[in-house]
């Protein structure tokens, strides 16, 4: 992990690196609670339907680790 990027309503968001490139960093998105995972694998399903260059697309589907459900968008800008 790299940092903690902010937290809403439903989620953490994580910036994360597998190799320490800039090119390896995504976003995991990773539950707060059951209601949360929930409304983040419906988030998922959506985002799955959607071919648009200007909305993230997800890497991976959303899975439980440790009881909780992260959506991984497939790249993360190093701009915030």
């Amino acid at each position: 992990m790299l940092s903690q990027l902010g937290t809403g309503s439903t989620s953490k968001a994580l910036l994360v690196s597998t190799d320490g490139g800039d090119y390896a960093r995504r976003v995991f998105k990773v539950a707060l609670n059951d209601a949360a995972a929930r409304r983040l694998e419906r988030e998922a399903q959506q985002l799955a339907t959607l071919n648009d260059s200007h909305v993230a697309r997800s890497s991976t589907s959303p899975s439980r680790p440790a009881r909780r459900t992260p959506a991984a968008p497939s790249s993360a800008s190093s701009r915030r």
